[in-house]
């Protein structure tokens, strides 16, 4: 070896290379991939942003029935929804809902509330439709589950009386 001589330092390789070819190839693909999501998805993103909008406003709810399609609604015993028979604080209701339809969507409606519509849940395929939450009630009144699957709407109600207001009142 020559005593001017430096060997060159060596150099650390890493393979650019998967088990489907190049990764820049698949890093593009993907890239494309999420391009085109966010592209489509921007249109329902939109669309749902606009659909939560328009529930959430003080409306009747004979309204907000027809406005989910809801308004023919079949009673079900498919439909757990519990809640206390009363309620001592209207501002947190527990409730939970439970269902053996195979749904794709769950809505909780309070009847005299100013705004009825005061949950909504999507339920991806193949999953156990289930919640638990709290709700806020102004007053004693119905609450309303209702479940989507297949196509069609099914419901469950309870009564439960509220001792001390939530929605603006005492």
């Amino acid at each position: 070896m020559d005593p001017g001589h430096r060997p060159a330092p060596a150099r650390h390789q890493t393979s650019l290379r998967g088990p489907g070819g190049s990764a820049r190839r698949a890093f593009l693909q993907g890239l494309g991939l999420l391009f085109a999501a966010l592209a489509s998805g921007g249109a329902l993103a939109a669309e749902a942003g606009y659909r939560a909008r328009r529930a959430f406003l003080p409306e009747a709810l004979d309204k907000v029935l027809t406005d989910l399609g809801a308004a023919n609604a079949e009673p079900s015993s498919a439909i757990t929804l519990l809640l206390p028979d009363v309620a001592e604080d209207g501002t947190a209701v527990q409730m939970s809902l439970a269902t053996t339809l195979p749904a794709q969507r769950a809505v909780v409606l309070v009847r005299k509330n100013r705004i009825p519509l005061v949950a909504e849940f999507e339920f991806a395929p193949g999953t156990l439709p289930f919640v638990a939450t709290r709700i806020k009630m102004a007053e004693d009144s119905e609450v309303l589950a209702l479940v989507e699957a297949n196509g069609r709407w099914f419901t469950a109600s309870r009564v439960v009386k509220v001792t001390v207001g939530g929605c603006g009142g005492s």
